[in-house]
Formats: C-alpha cells, sequence, structure tokens
C-alpha cells in the first residue's frame, strides 16, 4: 500500500481506503503474493486507519520510511502491518 496526501477537503472520506483496496486484491489473488506488508510512520494515522481498514495487523516496529526525514514526526520510527492471503480472503 502506497502512503499519500490528500488534500483537506477530502481527508478522512474513504478515499485511502477505496483507493489501496486494488493493491492487496490484486497482489494477493492473481499476482501470488502470499503477505503483503505496508510501512507508514507511527504519527500517520490516517495511513494506518487505511491500513487496518483493509485488514492488515500491526507487527512490528520499521524505521521511519526513507525519504520521510523532513515531514513533522519522521523523528519517531516507523510501523509495519502484514496481511496474508488466506486473511485477505476471509475478510472479502
Amino acid at each position: 500500500m502506497h502512503e499519500g496526501t490528500y488534500a483537506a477537503a477530502v481527508d478522512g472520506v474513504g478515499d485511502g481506503t477505496e483507493g489501496s483496496r486494488a493493491l492487496p486484491a490484486t497482489a494477493l489473488t492473481e499476482l501470488g503474493v502470499r503477505t503483503g506488508r505496508a510501512e507508514t510512520m507511527v504519527v500517520n494515522r490516517g495511513s494506518r486507519n487505511v491500513m487496518e481498514k483493509l485488514g492488515t495487523t500491526f507487527t512490528d516496529a520499521a524505521p521511519t520510511p526513507s525519504g520521510t526525514e523532513r515531514v513533522e514526526g519522521s523523528e519517531h520510527e516507523g510501523v509495519r502491518y502484514e496481511i496474508t492471503k488466506e486473511q485477505w480472503l476471509r475478510g472479502r
């Protein structure tokens, strides 16, 4: 799942969840991927919410994602979420 930035006018209306649903759906059901992984900054609650709505589970801390060093909150570590093909299929 790719982290993106949304304008305040559409923030929180579900676009991130809907847009992000296609990646694990394709990877886990059509491309043979067994486990999907996603990372974001610990302070990025919006992205974490999207990952949780997609059925991923927090697994552990991760290094702050590269390229985010200038983003507020980047001094905190990142987080990693995962979902298996079986979990994805059960949640559909």
